[in-house]
């Protein structure tokens, strides 16, 4: 299903959830009908503390964006107020209706653009305050990836056969002696930039087991598949040299861990399966990074320059904005799906790739997978 179809069906059921039948669609404006998708992005984000804060003062703008239509309004309303009391008890102070439903439309508008920055001036200090009822004093948001993509994708099919593989790869790149041995036997041939590839990995230590910690090792290894793959030799590895011929001390837990390496450097579904948690976490952590950030100060991405071109000077002065994670204007407009869908668009001809390499009884699975997980980052 195109990215345009889903769309269409997410529509339909924010129709349905605030009420308002199909029938009902020639009654409505054009213009004012599209506006209904600004919600979308309110709807996907994250389930935290943080997240809900940033979720009620969207919700809020959305309300703002739609005053001018007293019936959609209202209906907007009554779908904020259903959300506020499903929330706990913690969060019951938490107000759906504040000044900034009641300013004119002129001060709405700056409002839903990019904040200015102008904190020495008190009266805009106030203006954004009014703003930013709630997530304006709370230091940002919750990455998505631990809160949906982690419990969806531990939920798949694939899971529990790929997690004590990605455990034995993570005992042959993070143990020194492992990792030494390997490119001692196995990358002896290979280019210098090739052996350090793997002397200097960095990634985190499987060992808490972490969704944070399992995505990010997905992400780090994905790029050296081709090299992994291709040097891997369990004979070369287990008996050493020709010239030394100086065999590997084989405890019965290397064992199992040589026979898991063995099978996932031969096996298409499980790298498949590796690049659908690298690929979606991903993105799932730059909507979320966006989140934390400040519209004053454009991202890397944003901007399409690149890190080591960023002054570290602008570097600081974006991390101690007090604007960070004060998003709820662009989350209203529609701004955070609309970067989702861009990003996401880019990764999904690589995965169907990996897809395709897998054999053809596992490609529906994987692909399934894929929209199940893309679900929850759209919201749909």
């Amino acid at each position: 299903m195109d990215v345009e179809d889903e769309s269409e069906d997410s529509f339909n059921n924010f129709v349905a959830v605030l009420g308002l039948g199909r029938e009902d669609e020639d009654l409505l404006p054009p213009a004012k009908l599209q506006t209904e998708a600004r919600v979308l992005p309110i709807i996907c984000m994250g389930k935290g503390y943080t997240s809900f804060v940033h979720k009620v003062d969207a919700l809020l703008y959305a309300l703002a964006l739609e005053s001018t239509v007293d019936d959609r309004q209202a209906n907007l309303q009554a779908y904020g107020q259903r959300e506020l009391k499903s929330s706990s008890p913690i969060r019951k102070n938490l107000s759906l209706e504040p000044d900034c439903l009641d300013e004119p439309h002129s001060e709405q508008q700056p409002a839903v653009a990019l904040v200015p920055a102008r904190l020495e001036d008190p009266e805009e200090s106030a203006r954004l305050a009014r703003f930013f009822p709630n997530c304006f004093k709370i230091p940002g948001i919750k990455h998505i990836c631990d809160n949906l993509l982690g419990s969806t994708l531990q939920a798949l099919p694939q899971w529990s056969s790929l997690l004590p593989k990605l455990q034995s790869l993570d005992q042959l790149l993070s143990n020194v002696a492992w990792r030494e041995r390997f490119v001692a036997l196995c990358l002896n041939d290979r280019p210098m930039h090739e052996r350090n590839a793997i002397l200097q990995w960095k990634a985190d230590h499987l060992g808490g087991l972490r969704w944070q910690v399992i995505s990010g090792f997905c992400r780090e290894v994905l790029p050296i598949e081709t090299l992994l793959r291709n040097a891997w030799n369990t004979n070369r590895y287990m008996l050493g040299s020709v010239e030394t011929k100086q065999p590997f001390l084989v405890e019965e837990c290397s064992k199992a861990h040589l026979q898991r390496i063995r099978d996932l450097m031969a096996d298409d579904y499980s790298w498949a399966c590796i690049a659908l948690v690298a690929m979606l976490s991903s993105e799932a952590d730059l909507i979320g990074s966006w989140s934390e950030a400040c519209p004053c100060h454009p991202l890397e991405y944003e901007t399409g320059r690149s890190r080591s071109r960023t002054n570290s000077a602008a570097k600081k002065e974006a991390k101690q904005c007090p604007f960070r994670s004060c998003r709820a204007p662009e989350l209203a407009a529609g701004k955070g799906i609309q970067l989702l869908c861009e990003r996401m668009s880019g990764h999904r001809g690589p995965f169907l790739e990996y897809a395709h390499k897998a054999p053809e009884a596992k490609r529906h699975e994987l692909i399934s997978s894929w929209r199940a997980a893309c679900s929850k980052l759209f919201g749909f």
